[in-house]
């Protein structure tokens, strides 16, 4: 989703190796300051939670749908 928003490449000049050590170590993320002020709220929202550590704290494959189809652009 940040790679749709933004039109950029998470990562870029980012070993494949050091991505996945940063995001599974770390938790690291792509860069939100890169996401545009145009950017809905509720896309902006929705990334956030599928980044959530936790995959129990995810929301479903259905409620990414719903609240994809509440999003005003």
């Amino acid at each position: 989703m940040w790679e749709i928003i933004t039109r950029k490449t998470p990562y870029e000049g980012v070993a494949v190796t050091e991505i996945k050590a940063r995001v599974l170590g770390n938790h690291d993320r792509p860069d939100i300051s890169q996401i545009p002020p145009s950017c809905p709220d509720q896309l902006r929202q929705l990334m956030f939670m599928c980044w959530r550590t936790d995959p129990q704290k995810r929301p479903s494959f259905s409620s990414i749908v719903d609240m994809l189809e509440l999003v005003s652009v």
